[in-house]
């Protein structure tokens, strides 16, 4: 990667431990353990970085996965669905809110 990508995923690192410290003064986010994972970041030369995996991670494509299962829903078909919904609003010009 690039030096400037480097720099970009690092931000955003940042940006997760800062969540992690908002969550944490949260009442109920810290009753209930929420936080985002945070991989430790090993930079062997400026092409190369060791990322720490932790397969006891949750992510949410899991919990999407597993909620779609128990539903008895392809998760793939609702994620279609969703981006021909927003390209047929997109394609109409139509104004996209958190509502529509």
């Amino acid at each position: 990667p690039k030096a400037t990508e480097c720099r970009r995923e690092e931000r955003v690192l940042q940006l997760f431990r800062l969540l992690n410290y908002c969550l944490k003064k949260e009442k109920e986010t810290c009753k209930r353990h929420l936080m985002f994972t945070v991989p430790k970041v090993v930079a062997l030369s400026p092409q190369q970085r060791l990322l720490e995996d932790d397969t006891s991670i949750v992510s949410l494509a899991d919990v999407f996965r597993q909620y779609c299962s128990s539903h008895g829903v392809e998760w793939d078909i609702l994620i279609t669905q969703y981006y021909e919904r927003l390209g047929g609003l997109q394609a109409r010009g139509d104004k996209i809110t958190l509502s529509t």
